[in-house]
């Protein structure tokens, strides 16, 4: 129910759906620009990942429309693994959608790079 008041408390203040989609894109941004050695970029960071979360939550109580809405960020190269994530993590999708998030994720352990081996590790504890 509380996250039902806060998609309320966002309508209230003027957000829609594509607000959502937009403020969890410039997020993604954030997050994905992190310099780990700015503590105030770590910061900026963190409360974006968090935003993102909050807005996924927020995006579940608005139904299967929104939901679906939302799955099209896996197709921007900012967007598309958060949303894969989120989709998995915080939606609890199934069936195709989810196999195309885990496929992202699957993508994306191979690449090289520390995110990868993160990756790697998430999905041999939840897949």
């Amino acid at each position: 129910m509380v996250m039902l008041q806060e998609y309320l408390d966002y309508l209230n203040e003027g957000f829609n759906l594509l607000d959502l989609l937009n403020e969890y894109t410039q997020r993604a941004k954030v997050h994905s620009n992190i310099q780990y050695g700015s503590k105030s970029s770590v910061k900026n960071g963190n409360e974006s990942i968090n935003k993102m979360i909050h807005i996924a939550k927020t995006i579940k109580k608005m139904g299967n429309a929104a939901i679906q809405k939302f799955s099209k960020l896996l197709n921007n190269k900012i967007t598309s693994i958060y949303c894969a994530h989120h989709l998995i993590e915080v939606i609890g999708v199934t069936g195709k959608l989810k196999d195309k998030a885990i496929s992202i994720i699957k993508g994306r352990s191979k690449d090289k790079g520390p995110n990868a081996k993160g990756e790697e590790m998430w999905l041999s504890q939840n897949i």
